[in-house]
């Protein structure tokens, strides 16, 4: 199949990196796959990993209101079979006016966007007001998106579930894949070794070196105040604990309030190369996310192909990449959430069992297998 996979920016970092998984799984399976996005905050090496993945590119600038023409000025004399949409509403009037079959992938709905711009101000009466407008473009959009394509595939069980829900849409879902990042040099047994939860308070003080990571986008609805907060309370138990966050396309307002309340324990990284990311893995003994939108949880997944037992809110797809008690805990709340953390800094058995047992279900979740289900979806929409 001649593929158009359309998608807003060649970067690997966040969300950004599934839809260039999925063009080179369907590109090693033999399709031909053109990936079309912005040109603006491309990464070189996501480029030069699509070209020799054998997966074509064509770049635009800067989105704006004669998008969509262009696109169609552009492709509309390569005959492509139909088109992988993962973008936003420009490029989708542009794929639309191509006049081939549509497959959109349904990544979720985020409301509530408006209201973060003014964190962490508590909203007033217009603020809100106002959120509820946006709340209802962001809807009215999404579904323009979803009733105009030809066929949705969402990346989730809550997501399929959302799709009916919010947009009364029937869909199928297929899960993301786990990037592929040589996990296996992780030592299960590089975990320094504590008690069980019976510890005195003397053998708590010496307790060092477990450390903590968490990798999203830097916006307040992924809840890093609210780790940053459970991590401040717990270091005073726990004074050599380091809590690392990896953080992608920073709120600039949002990162300065994080580094005003973090202690001297946290670091904050921001924009970092994959090899780098890998290292952070490799270093860490707990994976810990308070996000409240999670879609699906790509780097619970890449955390849990390391080795890593997580400790996560329980919202959303949540309980879809992590198995309660098997590969990690999830929480209901936060009294909950800093229950499971102190449990997991404490007991190193349970970090690796855990871990171990991470690893295996994240095997589940195949890049290859996506583009299959993929194939299936689209022979039958042609």
């Amino acid at each position: 199949m001649k593929i158009a996979l359309f998608t807003e920016i060649i970067n690997r970092r966040s969300g950004s990196r599934a839809p260039l998984e999925i063009a080179k799984a369907l590109a090693k399976r033999g399709n031909q796959v053109t990936v079309i996005a912005y040109s603006y905050r491309l990464e070189k090496e996501a480029f030069t990993e699509l070209v020799g993945s054998g997966v074509g590119i064509t770049l635009f600038q800067k989105k704006n209101i004669f998008t969509p023409f262009k696109v169609f000025l552009k492709l509309k004399n390569q005959a492509y079979d139909l088109v992988s949409f993962h973008g936003t509403l420009p490029f989708f009037l542009g794929s639309k006016l191509l006049s081939i079959p549509i497959s959109l992938t349904y990544y979720g709905t985020q409301l509530n966007a408006f209201t973060d711009k003014f964190f962490p101000k508590k909203p007033g009466f217009l603020i809100r007001f106002l959120n509820r407008i946006f709340n209802k473009i962001i809807i009215l959009q999404e579904k323009l998106l979803i009733n105009l394509s030809d066929s949705v595939l969402a990346i989730s069980k809550y997501t399929q579930l959302e799709l009916k829900d919010l947009y009364s849409k029937q869909a199928e879902f297929v899960y993301l894949g786990v990037s592929q990042f040589q996990s296996t040099a992780k030592r299960l047994n590089s975990s320094p070794r504590s008690g069980k939860l019976r510890l005195d308070r003397r053998s708590k003080l010496r307790l060092s070196g477990i450390k903590i990571l968490s990798v999203s986008r830097l916006v307040p609805y992924k809840g890093f105040h609210k780790l940053i907060k459970i991590f401040n309370k717990l270091s005073k138990t726990y004074p050599k604990i380091v809590l690392t966050i990896v953080g992608s396309s920073p709120n600039k307002g949002y990162l300065g309030f994080l580094r005003k309340m973090s202690n001297s324990s946290v670091k904050i990284l921001t924009e970092l190369p994959d090899k780098d990311l890998i290292t952070e893995y490799k270093k860490s003994h707990i994976y810990a996310t308070f996000d409240k939108y999670s879609f699906f949880g790509m780097p619970i997944l890449e955390a849990a192909s390391f080795a890593i037992p997580v400790v996560a809110i329980a919202r959303c797809a949540s309980a879809e990449t992590v198995i309660h008690a098997k590969t990690g805990f999830l929480a209901k709340n936060t009294s909950e959430f800093e229950y499971y953390l102190k449990k997991m800094i404490e007991d190193h058995k349970l970090r690796v069992k855990m871990g171990r047992q991470a690893r295996q279900h994240a095997k589940n979740f195949d890049w290859n297998r996506l583009a299959k289900h993929y194939e299936k979806s689209f022979k039958k929409l042609l």
